[in-house]
């Protein structure tokens, strides 16, 4: 499956703090006129009053291009060995992923009201349909159930999340997946929701595709060996890159057990968002988060855990239709991210 990398949270986390920045405080903070200028550019497609495309959007034709780090070994450590998942035709695994955002916002200046701690949950399935002469899978994760929690949200803030995030029930997405945990193609080959809003989510969605598994150095390590993943994503229109550091902290068989740190920049850019009004804008002026983590993997069952926390901070730039000015905002992020997938 692939939803988050134990290692690499950025581009899911990044993408799905923005959007729910904006949900969490557009009904809090009405009365400041410059919160009311952001909110009316940052404004959240409502999905259940898209009109669908006259037809469903097909998958792109063949494989898409290849998504991979630079990976570079720092240190063998003891006793190394070369590292390789063992990918088995028809093995299924269910997975689940929480996802924890606490944000602290401040627009021209004020800090707002602190908004409440938000947990978005995901179950489903991933099977290897096929496994090919080179040991690369093809597989596709079925995502069952996606839960946003919404305690302490305003009611539009809750009612907004439930049907983003329901009309996603039932997504399945493909993709290629390297015995070195590389990524060499995801498409989306089943989708019952039409509409931009969805599409955006599913494009942050699929960047962070093939995550839960670890990238791979081509050269052996072991025990106290390290090694960099050095890569740059687009997501929302978000130019970020990331380098992150792994240490494998025990060998027991076919489980590693691995410390990872990371960070991350993002370049500034104008952020694409469904449904934005006509002269609207809103413009990424810096993002830079680091954070650290565990994750445990089997090679061979591909069993695996992690649970990362980082920090996030992110200064944004709107400008309205008819406003005098831009609103700058500023809002600092804690996020922690749980991935599982077991028999």
């Amino acid at each position: 499956m692939s939803l988050v990398r134990a290692a690499r949270p950025s581009a899911i986390g990044s993408a799905l703090v923005i959007s729910l920045l904006a949900l969490a405080c557009k009904q809090e903070n009405k009365a400041d006129p410059a919160a009311q200028k952001e909110q009316a550019a940052e404004a959240p497609p409502q999905a259940e009053k898209e009109a669908p495309p006259a037809e469903p959007a097909a998958p792109p034709a063949g494989d898409p291009p290849s998504v991979t780090a630079a990976v570079t070994i720092v240190s063998p450590g003891e006793d190394p060995k070369v590292l390789r998942y063992a990918f088995q035709k028809d093995q299924k695994k269910k997975f689940h992923l929480k996802l924890t955002v606490q944000p602290k916002i401040t627009v021209s200046g004020q800090k707002m009201p602190e908004a409440p701690k938000t947990a978005f949950e995901v179950t489903g399935t991933n099977t290897t349909e096929e496994v090919l002469p080179d040991g690369t899978a093809r597989r596709v994760a079925s995502f069952e159930k996606f839960t946003p929690g919404t305690a302490g949200l305003p009611e539009a803030a809750k009612a907004q999340l439930k049907s983003t995030f329901s009309a996603l029930e039932g997504l399945k997405i493909q993709e290629l997946l390297t015995p070195r945990g590389e990524l060499r193609g995801v498409q989306i080959v089943e989708l019952a929701a039409q509409n931009p809003g969805i599409y955006q989510l599913l494009e942050n969605l699929q960047d962070g595709l093939s995550n839960a598994v670890l990238p791979l150095p081509e050269g052996p390590v072991g025990k106290g060996g390290e090694w960099t993943a050095s890569q740059n994503t687009r997501t929302a229109g978000m130019e970020i890159s990331q380098t992150t550091r792994f240490k494998i902290r025990d060998i027991k068989g076919d489980k590693i057990m691995v410390d990872v740190t990371f960070e991350q920049l993002g370049t500034p850019s104008k952020l694409e968002a469904a449904g934005m009004p006509p002269g609207a804008s809103v413009e990424l002026v810096s993002l830079k988060g680091e954070g650290k983590g565990k994750a445990e993997v089997n090679m061979k069952t591909l069993d695996m855990s992690s649970d990362v926390s980082l920090t996030m901070d992110v200064h944004t730039r709107t400008q309205a239709p008819g406003a005098p000015g831009p609103v700058e905002s500023q809002t600092h992020n804690d996020l922690s991210v749980v991935v599982k997938l077991t028999d």
